[in-house]
């Protein structure tokens, strides 16, 4: 039955307004929230709104906060008397587009902020304060009443780098229907990753006014920046060695790593080097290192790494950037389960190609063009990472066309960002209804 409208939607969503609270505070004393910013999840902002325009961004987490920097740097080429104000809704988000607008010199030019709650009141607070001339929706998730209650205060809706998944369509075109046909006119314009999702959709019963093919940003990826300390610490601790990194790693891939590292043979050859994507992981990830007789410091510990060991733990934020440049080999997490990989673009914006695990759903789009260009490996076994790393580490004609081809296919999407940043822009003049 189709019983779900927006009307009904608001009213549940206020009903549980009070439970909301709790909900979050609960959060913030399991560390999942900031709790000097919590007022910001109730669409209360912590900062002044500056003068002139302002273009809203919002990712959800890391990967489509990452695209949505990218996409605020070539805004801010095209129109440099702007603000752009990013929010996110994680605290790993925050801390990460916090230091790299540092790193870029750009704190005056890009806010961040925590995004409120679906809460229509909350919205409407947040809105109110911040005035956006545009909202841009980089999150695959549809939240009504952010979209709703944007539109209706004369914002234009964007979705970005947009997709929409097969059980989000089959949601919109059964059980939430009734509530589609009034949201999804709302959006003004959807860049959609491809013409599969373009497809889908143009296809709602009642679609958004504008659908059109932009590629996905998650392959515009900014360069990340180097962190020469870093660097020069773990080269002199490698001596030689070659460096093999597993990047953004989650639990059970650091067991594959390891296995696969046991099976290379000649330790003296090799500096393992474990960057787990949660960075809370690193002394779980410690213990299971020195279950197999080894030792492996913590980064987080100030203890640089060691000619003598084996392996180290880089687990502070911010840092991947040099990791990635030392690397001689790039071992990708976040595909070797069923959790959708994490975007291989930021290595190849560097020139290195990756190792990577087959899951990639959520980044189908940046593994397919390198798969297509012989910029990634894919394995699924220990003894596959183990095969991957001696073909790279004993021929430098292989890992060369490996970087190489990851690097090129970078280069060819680089402009993507720009193209998308004229139109919107475009699309805040016209403000067509």
């Amino acid at each position: 039955m189709n019983l779900l409208t927006l009307n009904t939607y608001r009213f549940l969503i206020t009903l549980i307004r009070p439970f909301l609270h709790v909900y979050l505070r609960l959060r913030a004393l399991r560390g999942k929230e900031d709790t000097s910013r919590l007022e910001e999840r109730f669409g209360k902002a912590s900062k002044p709104r500056p003068d002139g325009m302002l273009h809203w961004l919002h990712g959800a987490s890391v990967g489509e906060t990452v695209s949505s920097l990218a996409l605020a740097r070539a805004l801010l080429k095209h129109a440099p008397e702007a603000t752009i104000l990013i929010t996110s809704g994680t605290v790993t988000s925050a801390v990460m587009v916090e230091e790299r607008v540092r790193q870029m010199a750009l704190e005056d030019r890009i806010i961040h902020q925590f995004i409120p709650l679906d809460v229509p009141r909350w919205i409407r607070r947040f809105l109110g304060h911040w005035q956006p001339d545009t909202a841009i929706i980089l999150e695959t998730e549809i939240w009504p009443s952010l979209i709703a209650e944007t539109d209706d205060a004369g914002i234009p809706v964007i979705l970005a780098s947009a997709q929409l998944s097969d059980r989000s369509f089959r949601f919109w075109s059964g059980t939430g229907r009734r509530l589609g046909r009034v949201l999804f006119p709302k959006i003004h314009t959807v860049f959609a990753v491809d013409q599969h999702h373009a497809g889908k959709f143009s296809s709602l019963e009642h679609p958004p006014r504008h659908v059109v093919i932009s590629g996905s940003m998650k392959n515009t990826a900014e360069p990340l920046p180097p962190v020469p300390p870093l660097q020069d610490q773990i080269n002199a601790a490698a001596d030689g060695r070659q460096i093999i990194l597993l990047a953004s790693s989650h639990e059970g891939e650091e067991t594959l790593f390891l296995d696969a590292m046991d099976m290379l043979g000649m330790p003296e050859q090799f500096l393992g080097i474990i960057a787990p994507r949660h960075i809370d992981r690193a002394q779980k990830i410690q213990t299971q290192i020195s279950a197999r007789g080894e030792m492996a410091d913590l980064q987080s510990e100030k203890i640089r790494p060691e000619r003598h060991q084996r392996f180290w733990i880089a687990d502070r934020m911010g840092e991947m950037g040099g990791l990635f440049r030392v690397a001689d080999v790039i071992v990708l997490g976040g595909a070797f389960q069923s959790l959708g990989g994490h975007n291989p673009m930021e290595a190849a914006a560097l020139g290195k190609g990756v190792i990577s695990g087959r899951h990639v759903f959520k980044n189908r789009s940046a593994f397919s063009l390198l798969k297509e260009r012989g910029g990634v490996i894919f394995a699924e076994t220990a003894a596959d990472i183990a095969r991957a790393v001696t073909e790279l580490t004993t021929s430098e004609t292989k890992r060369n066309s490996l970087n190489q081809n990851a690097g090129n296919t970078w280069r060819m999407m680089a402009g993507k960002a720009d193209d998308l940043a004229v139109q919107i822009l475009q699309l805040a003049k016209r403000k067509e209804p």
